[in-house]
């Protein structure tokens, strides 16, 4: 990880953490569209910047993971830019899911 002007880490990679064959649906599905929604951000996120020509929003919890998220995508200058968005939901565990 490197640091950005702003002080946040910029992740050298922002794999998918799904299962195999969640990942091959994902990247299919999202190879094919054209608008994607995501609630939660990461891997996903960056594996449709990868796309060109793609809209993608995501909606994120957890402010600090979305400058990570944002610093990576400024720092890698990828081919379709994300539109982030912050939603606090309240208290969560490990993944977003509510306690």
């Amino acid at each position: 990880m490197t640091d950005n002007k702003v002080g946040f880490p910029v992740p050298a990679k922002m794999p998918l953490t799904f299962p195999k064959v969640v990942s091959d649906f994902v990247i299919k599905t999202y190879a094919e569209g054209f608008c994607i929604l995501e609630y939660g951000s990461g891997g996903s996120t960056i594996a449709a910047a990868e796309l060109p020509h793609k809209t993608i929003i995501t909606v994120e919890s957890d402010s600090a993971w979305l400058c990570r998220l944002n610093s990576h995508i400024q720092h890698n200058k990828l081919p379709s830019q994300p539109v982030t968005c912050y939603a606090d939901i309240g208290p969560t565990k490990n993944g977003a899911t509510q306690p």
